[in-house]
C-alpha cells in the first residue's frame, strides 16, 4: 500500500503524471480494502428523541 503511494510522489516529480494518478489511486483502493467494516446506525432519527427521563430533569419549577 505505502509502496504504491510512493511510486505515485516519485512519477509526480518526475512530471509522469498519468502514472501518478493510477498508482495513486491503486493505493486508495488498496487502503479502503484494508478497513474493517464497521456496524451502522439503524436510525439517525433514533439518537435525536430524548427520554421521558430528560425531559423531566429539564423542566423548571417556579415557586410561589
Amino acid at each position: 500500500m505505502a509502496k504504491c503511494a510512493e511510486l505515485a510522489r516519485l512519477y509526480a516529480s518526475m512530471g509522469e503524471h498519468n502514472k501518478s494518478q493510477l498508482y495513486y489511486r491503486h493505493s486508495v483502493e488498496m487502503l479502503a480494502k484494508s478497513l474493517p467494516s464497521l456496524p451502522q446506525p439503524s436510525d439517525a432519527n433514533d439518537s435525536k428523541k430524548p427520554d421521558s427521563k430528560q425531559k423531566e430533569s429539564k423542566t423548571i419549577k417556579k415557586s410561589a
